[in-house]
């Protein structure tokens, strides 16, 4: 009764919505697709080797036993998503992620391409390995059993899947048969969240989807099309037809049909069952001794419905020896809201200063980089849209552990990047204060648009932030070295951090480490001098990440760059790029820090290299992406007119130029701290 309830909660607010969205503009129609989307070529690796676009790839294709490895592992990658729940699937592909970009590195893969040239021997014998170890992994990647699951929620406790889905019957040919069947499909999806005949009381699966592909059975011979559907369906076993007997007796578009002899045309534009022409399911069964098949349409994100229309699933009697349409059902209502990250601006917002930190992702080959954009788009609209099922998966599963893991990992990585310099505090210090807000816009929009409890609403919110942020991450890591499988299903694991962390929470019970640390947190005097003196006969005195000096850290506090100073740290010491104090105080537009830096004898006219590291994230990778980079045009850029003009007193060079060609004239269009009179003012002695 509470599930039934829970079916009409959720289905009322989706169906204001629509309302809502009909008085003001009707939504977009989706056009059934032209052409069928043919199975997935199988090539020798995982990849045509004739597009091969990198050193990787070079070396796989060049040896046929590493491509094959290649292709396993593929197929041993997508039987997991497959197979696994969403949030199981989410940890297995960001650890997936951190394997691929770590075969180059790992490996030590030059960017040179391999050309007409035979592969390093070490270099295969490497790669070969690493493949043997990592489809050994996904083999027994870990996946709880349905006894275990049972044993520890309940085993009455619905699966989240029936808030969304459920067989409501639009055509019955046998009212009292078709009833029934509505009954036991939907006591099936509140039981393990699919219909599988294998496992439900007084049925028997013949063949199809949920078992195997072709069967006989009283003399008639059963073959359902089954096959992987690809990168646009996310690698799911889908089914594209059947027939008996030889003879085709469902195709990819006998739904479709059906449901256009309804009323309106059963509220749909178009005949075809999904994006791939095919269906989620088809299983030939055995029901009180006659044969039936159900049919069944893909639901969710893989809909081929349009906003606010339904998906249908179709039972077919075979007694006759052909497909005799029974009862005709719909299943799942598309929820009729269109570009929801549009109405969250606080989230839009986080994930684009997220972005700020990481920047684009490491370079993946181009498969697997169109692979991850296709599931990840799957995953942010599950996860928005039907976010119940995360919500209920994580009991379900036991993949709290997992998940809080990763989370307070993710964490530790971006505290760690704050670390790096001032700009890469100075982002973080504007990221935190965004967390919660984002967090609370989340809560509210699941009650609003989804029904959810406030509980409920508060799990699905905290998911959605731990992965926006976890991702974001992602990009920090260390790919030199191996990641760990997530912890096991129902493992124990005491979280650090909230999912949703406030300002502060990063920095509880951390002390300070090192002087480069002390200057970049702003450190007492007292402190400082206790650091100077115990790293005096250290060889990295001062130097954090990158390179980054003591002096560059403490650009913001004047008295701490005297401080260093006198100690006799080097003015004009550079970091990994030869970014200098001087620089990194012009772009926090610290004047007397400039003045301090300047008088102790600071080369006004040193200028950046070119530099990059997989790790460092977008701050640091962006400065280094542009050589020759000046204090005056970090001035002319971040700075006061009364900063830039000092440098230029100082015997800056108005006429530099960066590795682009521009000079500080051209830095001074993304000034935003000066006023107009200023800009005009500094034009002058800028732009000659």
């Amino acid at each position: 009764m509470k599930q039934s309830q829970r079916r009409i909660k959720v289905g009322f607010v989706l169906l204001s919505l629509l309302l809502a969205a009909c008085a003001s503009k009707p939504p977009r129609l989706m056009l059934p697709v032209e052409s069928e989307m043919p199975e997935p070529i199988r090539f020798k690796a995982s990849f045509d080797c004739t597009q091969s676009a990198s050193t990787l790839q070079d070396v796989v294709c060049a040896d046929n036993a590493l491509a094959t490895l290649d292709r396993d592992m593929a197929d041993a990658y997508r039987t997991n998503l497959r197979s696994l729940d969403l949030v199981g699937r989410m940890q297995l592909i960001a650890n997936q992620r951190h394997w691929l970009l770590g075969r180059a590195p790992q490996c030590k893969l030059s960017a040179t391409r391999l050309g007409t040239a035979k592969p390093d021997p070490k270099q295969v014998a490497c790669l070969s390995s690493y493949y043997r170890n990592r489809i050994a992994e996904l083999k027994t990647w870990p996946q709880p059993q349905a006894c275990e699951v049972a044993s520890r929620i309940g085993a009455d406790k619905f699966h989240p899947l029936s808030a969304y889905v459920e067989f409501r019957l639009v055509d019955g040919r046998d009212a009292t048969l078709c009833a029934g069947f509505s009954k036991q499909f939907n006591d099936a999806i509140g039981a393990h969240g699919d219909v599988n005949f294998a496992r439900m009381n007084g049925f028997a699966e013949i063949a199809g989807t949920h078992g195997t592909a072709s069967a006989t059975s009283d003399g008639r011979s059963y073959s359902v099309g089954l096959y992987d559907a690809g990168p646009y369906a996310s690698y799911q076993r889908r089914a594209i037809g059947f027939d008996i007997d030889g003879q085709t007796a469902i195709h990819d578009r006998s739904i479709g049909e059906w449901v256009a002899q309804l009323p309106n045309a059963g509220g749909r534009f178009g005949d075809t069952s999904s994006q791939t022409r095919d269906y989620a399911a088809i299983d030939v069964f055995r029901f009180q001794q006659r044969s039936f098949a159900l049919v069944t349409e893909a639901w969710g994100y893989y809909s081929a419905a349009a906003l606010g229309e339904s998906d249908y699933a179709g039972v077919y009697d075979l007694s006759s020896g052909s497909a005799q349409p029974l009862c005709l059902y719909s299943t799942y209502l598309v929820p009729p809201i269109a570009r929801a990250f549009d109405t969250l601006p606080a989230y839009k917002a986080l994930n684009q200063t997220l972005l700020q930190m990481s920047g684009e992702p490491p370079m993946l080959e181009m498969d697997e980089r169109s692979d991850e954009s296709l599931l990840q788009r799957e995953t942010e609209w599950n996860l928005l849209n039907m976010p119940l099922v995360a919500v209920g998966e994580i009991e379900r599963f036991g993949r709290e552990a997992a998940l809080r893991q990763r989370h307070d990992a993710a964490l530790d990585a971006i505290w760690s990047w704050s670390e790096r310099n001032v700009p890469s505090k100075l982002l973080y210090r504007r990221l935190l204060p965004m967390v919660q807000p984002a967090y609370d816009e989340l809560v509210a929009s699941f009650q609003h648009t989804q029904g959810l409890k406030p509980e409920e609403a508060q799990i699905a919110a905290n998911l959605m932030i731990m992965d926006l942020i976890d991702r974001a991450a992602e990009n920090l890591s260390d790919f030199n070295s191996a990641k760990a499988a997530p912890l096991l299903p129902f493992a124990q694991y005491n979280p650090r951090y909230a999912p949703a962390p406030v300002p502060g929470d990063l920095e509880r019970g951390r002390k300070l480490a090192t002087l480069h640390s002390a200057a970049l947190n702003r450190a007492p005097a007292a402190t400082i001098a206790d650091f100077i003196k115990y790293e005096a006969a250290m060889p990295t005195r001062g130097i954090g990440p990158a390179g980054d000096t003591a002096l560059m850290a403490a650009v913001r506090v004047p008295e701490t760059v005297k401080q260093l100073l006198d100690a006799g740290f080097d003015v004009n010491a550079g970091n990994d790029w030869k970014k200098t104090a001087l620089m990194a105080a012009a772009q926090a537009n610290q004047l007397a820090s400039t003045l301090l830096l300047l008088d102790a004898g600071a080369n006004v006219n040193a200028a950046t290299i070119a530099w990059h590291a997989d790790d460092a994230g977008a701050v640091d990778n962006d400065e280094g992406a542009v050589a020759g980079r000046t204090a005056l045009m970090y001035a002319a850029a971040n700075g006061s007119a009364e900063l830039v003009q000092l440098l230029v007193s100082r015997g800056a060079n108005v006429n530099a130029r960066d590795a682009r060609n521009d000079t500080a004239c051209s830095y001074l269009k993304q000034n935003t701290i000066v006023s107009e009179t200023e800009q005009r003012a500094l034009k002058t002695s800028l732009c000659r």
